[in-house]
């Protein structure tokens, strides 16, 4: 099954999220390891998905930039599935948009450089509670 987590750019709480969900990173990371992640904090156009990689049970995992639409996209995408007559069990869409500053959008424009070690040092602060949040998605999942 698709996992996708969501967030304004899918390349920041959801692809840690993403990545702590493969077992890439973990509660215990240090700040350097966010940085490090592949595709962490790149410029990328809203709605592109980022294959991060296969969970232990085999299910595809993604990110998915959504701006600042998460439950619009959310929503547009149950409802399409039912106009289409899919059952929208095969697909679980995760938002993480909670973990980004609501300003973060024009600090990320202006200051993008700057934005990635901030962001990654902010995500290092919540670290648990997302890590929190996506085991317990994966507990719900079974």
């Amino acid at each position: 099954m698709p996992i996708v987590y969501l967030c304004p750019t899918g390349t920041y709480s959801s692809l840690v999220a993403a990545n702590l969900h493969i077992g890439i990173i973990d509660e215990h990371c240090k700040v350097q390891d966010i940085l490090n992640l592949p595709n962490f904090g790149i410029n990328l156009s809203t709605g592109i998905f980022l294959f991060i990689g296969e969970d232990s049970k085999g299910d595809m995992i993604y990110t998915l930039g959504t701006s600042g639409e998460a439950q619009l996209i959310k929503k547009s995408a149950f409802d399409l599935a039912k106009i289409m007559g899919y059952e929208f069990e095969h697909i679980m869409l995760i938002d993480m948009s909670n973990y980004i500053p609501k300003y973060f959008g024009w600090y990320n424009t202006i200051f993008h450089k700057q934005s990635r070690t901030f962001s990654a040092k902010s995500l290092y602060r919540q670290l648990k509670l997302i890590n929190i949040e996506v085991e317990n998605f994966k507990k719900q999942e079974l």
